[in-house]
């Protein structure tokens, strides 16, 4: 490898750890840009939507992953168009509301985030909010509970009519 930075030069160095997996590992990126979105597109295995991206950013995203996909000479179908959720399932709907307040207040620094980029409710609300995901274009979700993580996957599980790993 050769690196010629402005801080840092580098002259045919040697790469020294490689990939065991073989083929490769799929390598996905995540990003908003609609530049680097359609990047992407090109030289990636998957697209993921940021969790602290809200969702109508995510759906402005997916009409340019597809059109570049498709441009690529890549089936939109069959690639990965994911979305990272934020998320809090609460029999009490201002219980989980609030965890997900306290979560992006904390740790994101944005409580405005709250509605507009996490999902929160019961679990009849939280499935109709990942059914809109989905509906916007994403063929992957990766939930992120923000709290209580062993409930939290218990009432997803319920939530999507699956049988939970342990009574409720």
């Amino acid at each position: 490898m050769t690196y010629r930075g402005r801080v840092y030069q580098v002259e045919s160095a040697p790469m020294a750890i490689r990939p065991v997996q073989k083929p490769r590992p799929p390598i996905w990126l995540g990003a908003g840009h609609p530049e680097a979105v359609r990047r992407a597109a090109a030289i990636a295995d998957g697209w993921m939507g940021a969790g602290g991206s809200t969702r109508a950013a995510f759906a402005a995203s997916v009409p340019i992953i597809r059109e570049a996909l498709e441009k690529a000479g890549r089936d939109p179908a069959t690639f990965p168009i994911s979305k990272r959720v934020f998320l809090s399932v609460h029999e009490r709907a201002e219980v989980a509301r609030a965890e997900v307040h306290r979560w992006f207040t904390t740790v994101y620094r944005n409580p405005d985030a709250v509605d507009t980029t996490g999902v929160h409710g019961t679990p009849e609300q939280v499935r109709e909010r990942l059914d809109e995901l989905i509906a916007l274009g994403a063929n992957h979700l990766l939930l992120n509970p923000v709290c209580r993580y062993a409930e939290q996957v218990d009432a997803l599980a319920h939530a999507m009519g699956l049988t939970p790993s342990r009574p409720m």
